[in-house]
């Protein structure tokens, strides 16, 4: 995602950076319809194929 800051100080300064949205487990979690569990080192291939990928391609699309 970019996200542009207008500078206050000189009225016609933009600057637009890429940037990465960081949420709550809990609410991700809820957002996908999934389950949090505490398994440690847990693999990619063994979590649900769908949400993983709805999880890791798509993590800001409900925004």
């Amino acid at each position: 995602m970019k996200v542009s800051f207008k500078d206050t100080f000189k009225q016609n300064k933009i600057n637009t950076y890429y940037s990465l949205l960081l949420e709550n487990e809990n609410q991700m979690a809820q957002r996908n319809n999934a389950s949090l569990f505490d398994k440690i080192g847990c693999k990619p291939t063994q979590a649900d194929n769908i949400k993983f990928l709805e999880m890791a391609v798509f993590p800001i699309s409900y925004v």
